[in-house]
């Protein structure tokens, strides 16, 4: 059934002499729908978003090839026409005479007479929306659309699409008599990799090397380095990469630590996600259109990824995960997860929306920011595909006695705590309460390996916080619970302790 709207654009086509071609089809409101039925459509199919300026005054269409993912911050660069936002279903009705799902250039008929000989708007139009040549809408067209040959939009209606030539469209634009301007559709990057560098001439190389050689486009991901005040040649070999790859960015600080350098890259990134890669690590090749593909049509805030060990050449997965499981990042918090950035691809809206940031200063950063990323995740897929590569570095320093871990460790045992109490629901503070009790655990593991000025000083700190043991007592985990009941009963043996839970369970 031919709907009144697609009657007014056939009519209009015909009268103008433009040949055209009506397919019908169910209502078809998403790209994700229309992209089913468009594939026995002999042309190139379009999106179509309506867009009003910031003072409200100004009306834009923009026309731009189906398959191309775009943002509005891209848009607004190329059209350079300052803050766009999306218009209203009345300004739509108003200006282009449709409803959402059906936007089309040919909502341009209802664009035209809008002013009589003199200039003076007709009854109901507002001077203030026209601009000089009398039009409400200006349209913008991607560039590439000038090498199709048909093209299809939506006859006003989304029950069906209409195909014309691509003289056919010139012809109906010079008809309607706005103006309209050609323009380069940049797409945004999906993935934004966030790569923190320190002394890391020996292995940047080969972890730029895995991210280049992936089978997503160049312009569908940028690779930021952030260089973290290095004193070697990391800098030098990091703008070599950038000057020989366009979605290289290089950003150079003062050595302010991994946190601070991780913030710099999620500040900077332009991509709808985020990865970190340590610049000791590496990815695998190809696998990057995958996760782009996960995160496009899934969209969840976090996407998890599995990861391996190198060891001698053999490569040991440390986890799986099922794949494609999907669920909260609370019921995440529950299972036995992993604390590593790097294992987790952020949205990006996410992160601005919650305020996450890495805490600057301290070492096992990852220890805070993950459980409470987790925590307020509303969505989270699981990927069990082997992506991320870690490499053996005996010199880190989170793998290196160092008593500032210790003392590191003690704060974010603090900053968890105060999150726990202020922000998480009482059902879920066992669990975050066991992400402490492993930071508990790792602190006073650190003493033996600490030399005895260093020890000494580290567990007068941790006895003088000793009430933190009775929220090992609160945790999920059994095994945390009776050492928290042992540390609670003999704050002084902490070490004896440990040594006896260790035999029994060997």
């Amino acid at each position: 059934m031919v709907t009144e709207k697609t009657e007014k654009v056939e009519k209009f086509l015909e009268e103008h002499g433009i040949d055209f071609t009506t397919h019908h089809h169910p209502p078809l409101p998403t790209i994700e729908l229309a992209l089913e039925y468009w594939k026995e459509i002999d042309a190139t199919h379009c999106k179509n978003l309506f867009f009003r300026n910031h003072k409200g005054n100004r009306h834009y269409l923009v026309v731009f090839e189906c398959h191309k993912e775009l943002g509005v911050h891209a848009l607004e660069k190329s059209l350079r026409q300052g803050k766009l936002s999306f218009a209203s279903q009345e300004r739509m009705e108003r200006c282009l005479g449709l409803l959402p799902g059906s936007v089309s250039p040919f909502g341009l008929i209802n664009d035209m007479n809008l002013t009589d000989s003199d200039g003076i708007p007709a009854e109901g139009v507002s001077a203030k929306e026209l601009f000089e040549n009398g039009h409400r809408v200006k349209l913008f067209l991607d560039k590439d659309l000038q090498n199709a040959e048909k093209i299809s939009f939506h006859p006003c209606d989304n029950t069906a699409s209409t195909v014309i030539s691509n003289a056919g469209l010139l012809k109906f634009l010079n008809i309607w008599g706005g103006e309209y301007e050609w323009i380069d559709v940049r797409e945004e990057p999906l993935l934004s990799l966030i790569i923190p560098a320190y002394n890391a001439e020996n292995h940047l190389e080969r972890c730029l090397e895995s991210c280049v050689h992936q089978d997503l486009p160049a312009h569908r991901y940028e690779m930021i380095v952030i260089n973290d005040g290095s004193s070697d040649n990391t800098l030098e070999i990091a703008r070599r990469w950038e000057t020989g790859h366009p979605n290289i960015k290089v950003i150079s600080q003062t050595n302010q630590g991994l946190s601070m350098a991780r913030n710099a890259g999620i500040d900077a990134a332009s991509g709808k996600y985020i990865m970190f890669i340590d610049s000791d690590d590496h990815i695998v090749p190809d696998c990057l259109a995958g996760l782009a593909e996960k995160c496009r049509k899934d969209s969840p805030d976090i996407l998890r990824i599995c990861a391996a060990d190198v060891r001698d050449g053999s490569v040991i997965r440390r986890f799986s995960l099922k794949d494609g499981e999907t669920c909260s990042g609370k019921d995440i918090l529950r299972q036995k997860f992993q604390v590593c950035a790097p294992f987790s691809i952020y949205r990006k809206g996410f992160l601005e929306q919650n305020r996450l940031r890495f805490h600057p200063g301290i070492y096992h950063e990852d220890n805070e920011f993950t459980p409470r990323a987790y925590y307020l995740a509303e969505n989270a897929i699981s990927c069990n595909d082997l992506i991320y590569m870690v490499m053996p570095t005996p010199q880190s320093i989170t793998r290196t006695p160092n008593v500032k871990r210790g003392y590191d460790l003690l704060k974010i045992i603090g900053m968890l705590t105060d999150f726990a109490r202020t922000q998480v629901e009482e059902l879920y503070r066992p669990y975050i309460y066991r992400q402490v009790s492993d930071c508990i655990n790792r602190c006073i593991r650190l003493l033996d390996a600490l030399p005895p000025q260093d020890r000494d000083a580290l567990y007068a700190e941790i006895y003088e916080n000793r009430e933190i043991f009775r929220l090992m007592k609160e945790s999920s985990a059994l095994t945390h619970r009776i050492e928290g009941f042992l540390l609670c009963m003999f704050p002084k043996r902490m070490a004896c302790i440990y040594n006896l839970l260790d035999r029994m369970r060997h």
